[in-house]
């Protein structure tokens, strides 16, 4: 997820971070991998979302390179109290100094967002086609919230759908939304299978103590006997069979007989 996080590069074009000049420049010149990966021109989602190496955190200053306060390998109760991927969240985490539940504030939970309705209604005129103008309205949560170069009209519909699921994901990263809407678009497409929604390999970043070098490494999550195996029947949830038993008109979804 954190390669969603775009980059604006200097010819005004928002990309991954390893395909922009910041990180051609890296590779070539050396520096701090701060330099390449977290830059000022990242989408500004990443840094108000996600907690990376060497930021604050609450009065904390966060490290998870190698030798960092959260690096794995230095925390006495391993990855239970550190991280896998080398990112915490930050995103719905209230900063406020000496916050207590007793201390009332302005704190409030939000029951819609208008970035919501903007991607919903772009979704709508995707599937009329109406590329031109969903792009409108995908560029309003990806410059304002984003603070990335607007995407341009005429792009195709192919292209439009790519950064639209993009722009989705991060806009309403942690708000009960990626996986209803994997399964929407699994389903509009007739898809038997949705591959976000089965087991892969994730990699994290491993950077190095003074900062200048990285690997990519795969993340060891352990044995599991309760493997992420996608199939048509989670289009639908079950009906629960107490319901059946009382209503016997009722029928059970289908798969799940």
């Amino acid at each position: 997820m954190i390669n969603d996080y775009l980059v604006a590069d200097v010819d005004g074009v928002a990309k991954r971070w390893d395909e922009t000049s910041y990180f051609q420049d890296y590779q070539n010149n050396g520096g701090y991998v701060s330099q390449a990966l977290y830059n000022d021109n990242r989408d500004a989602r990443f840094f108000a979302s996600i907690v990376h190496d060497s930021t604050q955190l609450l009065s904390n200053t966060v490290t998870m390179r190698i030798g960092g306060n959260m690096h794995p390998d230095m925390s006495k109760k391993g990855t239970n109290a550190s991280t896998r991927t080398g990112y915490f969240v930050r995103k719905g985490l209230y900063n406020v100094s000496g916050f207590k539940a007793v201390v009332y504030t302005n704190y409030h939970q939000t029951l819609t967002r208008l970035g919501r309705a903007y991607l919903n209604y772009a979704e709508v005129l995707l599937r009329l086609n109406k590329t031109d103008e969903a792009i409108e309205y995908i560029n309003k949560t990806r410059t304002t919230h984003g603070n990335l170069p607007a995407l341009p009209t005429g792009l195709s519909s192919d292209d439009a759908w790519k950064w639209y699921k993009i722009e989705r994901r991060v806009e309403l990263f942690m708000e009960n939304d990626r996986y209803w809407s994997l399964l929407r678009w699994g389903k509009e497409d007739n898809l038997d299978v949705i591959s976000e929604l089965n087991d892969k390999s994730y990699n994290f970043f491993e950077i190095s103590e003074d900062g200048k070098t990285f690997e990519v490494k795969p993340v060891f999550i352990g044995a599991s006997n309760h493997k992420k195996r996608f199939s048509k029947k989670r289009y639908l949830m079950p009906v629960p069979q107490g319901e059946i038993e009382l209503n016997d008109k009722l029928d059970q979804n289908p798969l799940w007989n």
